[in-house]
């Protein structure tokens, strides 16, 4: 609030525009308070919507938002999972505008959840449940607040689970068994980044999968930046020699939130159990 305070008085004064006391009065008793750490800001995303009334597109109100806690850093408490990333915004564009009943009334877990901006999307797009999962604790956390800061759907279950891509078949399915009401969708977005993660996380997908109430009917949806063209090629061929059909989707460009330059080299794949 300080640095905002004090940014918007420098501007109005550089553009000569008469302040009024109750701004500097504001600004003198906010320098004094206790700021949050400069490391971390929050955020609000707001969710494309398909069908808004054409008359008043630009009108906030129609628009359902997301608040989140998170880092500036890309890199933070050792985990790249405390802020949100582009692919997550590109899946939630791509579903929201072009699949809008991909995850209506259906149960998705989410792998690789980091502070939830994803999985809280996918519940206001009306999830009947959203299981969100990731390892750190301190992501883990970080999800927990940000989930108590937003208004759900009382119609739509959300829930936090840790899930270890590297733990082993038993212990998956054990965690996997805590999910009393199964899932018919598997999401993830931006957790393709290391060759070291790719036979793990394939593993998971692949248990996930046969493990799911209807595995016939179960899909996956993984929303990649690809950042290292061999990290995602080694990923596809080893979806396709653990016998999962893949399809990459293709997308329209980019154009609902605030990308970086690379915003169209997002990948979204489609997976399924042959």
């Amino acid at each position: 609030m300080t640095r905002f305070l004090k940014g918007l008085t420098k501007t109005l004064e550089a553009a000569n525009i008469k302040l009024s006391e109750q701004l500097y009065v504001t600004l003198a008793n906010t320098i004094g308070a206790i700021d949050e750490p400069e490391t971390i800001c929050h955020r609000y995303y707001f969710l494309p919507q398909p069908f808004l009334d054409k008359e008043n597109p630009i009108n906030l109100y129609h628009y359902q938002k997301i608040a989140l806690v998170e880092e500036i850093a890309d890199i933070s408490q050792g985990t790249t999972g405390l802020r949100t990333w582009q692919a997550g915004l590109r899946m939630i564009e791509y579903m929201a505008l072009d699949e809008p009943d991909l995850v209506v009334g259906r149960r998705v877990l989410e792998l690789g959840s980091g502070i939830g901006l994803l999985g809280l999307a996918i519940s206001l797009m009306g999830a009947k449940s959203v299981c969100m999962t990731d390892v750190a604790d301190s992501v883990l956390d970080r999800l927990s607040v940000n989930i108590a800061l937003n208004t759900l759907p009382s119609e739509s279950s959300i829930q936090t689970m840790k899930l270890d891509w590297e733990w082993t078949d038993a212990q998956t399915l054990d965690a996997i068994n805590q999910i009393h009401a199964g899932f018919d969708v598997i999401v993830g977005a931006d957790i393709v980044y290391s060759p070291l993660l790719i036979d793990p996380l394939v593993n998971t997908i692949t248990n996930l999968l046969k493990a799911s109430n209807l595995p016939a009917m179960a899909e996956c949806w993984i929303s990649s930046t690809k950042r290292h063209e061999a990290t995602q090629q080694l990923f596809q061929d080893r979806l396709n020699a653990s016998g999962l059909v893949v399809t990459s989707i293709p997308l329209k460009p980019a154009h609902w939130f605030h990308y970086d330059e690379n915003a169209n080299s997002v990948q979204i794949l489609h997976i399924k159990l042959e």
